[in-house]
């Protein structure tokens, strides 16, 4: 008999493929930062925002004072809590065919891993996405910074959510992903217009320009326009002149209109 999916080992997904995945964010609160930490909440949220999984589970160890300083949560909070081995088969199967985006995505990767090990239980190689270093190479020249920094820096209403709770964290990632993911978009199609722009004004330089004049930076006549100065506006207005450079030598071309 096959094993179910969750234990079978699965080989990392090409980049193109993760863009066919659907997008699942996760986050979790331990019981601390070493090898022997323990995951004792854990939140998985939809790309709509609907919360998937939220639940605490239960850990072997103790939980220091320090780790229940920044989350709030205590060992008699966990009693009643499922056990690992309970949520372990439910949290997989939100994970497959997923891609899932983590704010500090090794950490969170290598609780995961190290809780599933107490109980001899497998974890596929999932697609993941690290929107903590996204983040920071995008706007910050890759120095990264906390969750709660990054909202503030983007001015995002995180006002109704719990910070350092792993559904509430989860939904942060998700607002943060959300800004980034509508400004690349921006980025491109400002990038598209420019590309295409340029085509356009190219589409004015003749194949052969050997018969036209080479205008140097001094003798360019009043009205002309070298190629990054002419707008959209003066493609129909304006026609190639001839050559010319700038002031540092670099070469050019220069139009100028129609009328003249």
């Amino acid at each position: 008999m096959e094993p179910p999916w969750f234990l079978r080992k699965a080989a990392l997904k090409p980049i193109e493929e993760t863009r066919m995945l659907k997008p699942v964010y996760f986050d979790t609160e331990t019981t601390g930062l070493g090898s022997d930490a323990e995951i004792i909440q854990i939140g998985v949220v939809g790309a709509d925002g609907t919360v998937l999984m939220d639940t605490l589970v239960q850990c072997q160890g103790e939980i220091p004072e320090s780790a229940t300083a920044v989350h709030g949560i205590t060992k008699a909070d966990l009693v009643g809590a499922p056990t690992w081995p309970e949520v372990h088969e439910q949290l997989m199967a939100h994970f497959d065919g997923a891609l899932v985006k983590i704010y500090n995505a090794s950490y969170d990767r290598r609780l995961l891993q190290q809780t599933a090990e107490r109980y001899e239980l497998e974890v596929p190689q999932l697609a993941t996405q690290c929107i903590m270093r996204r983040y920071a190479d995008l706007y910050f020249d890759g120095q990264w910074m906390s969750l709660v920094n990054a909202c503030g820096y983007e001015r995002i209403d995180v006002s109704d959510i719990k910070a350092h709770d792993a559904a509430g964290d989860c939904e942060m990632t998700r607002r943060l992903d959300a800004i980034m993911s509508a400004d690349e978009l921006r980025r491109q199609a400002r990038a598209e217009y420019r590309d295409r722009l340029l085509a356009q004004k190219m589409a004015l330089v003749p194949g052969d320009i050997s018969g036209y004049p080479d205008f140097r930076q001094v003798s360019r006549p009043l009205g002309f326009k070298t190629l990054s100065q002419l707008r959209k506006r003066d493609l129909d207005n304006y026609e190639f002149a001839g050559r010319c450079c700038d002031t540092y030598g670099n070469p050019g071309y220069l139009f100028k209109p129609k009328d003249q």
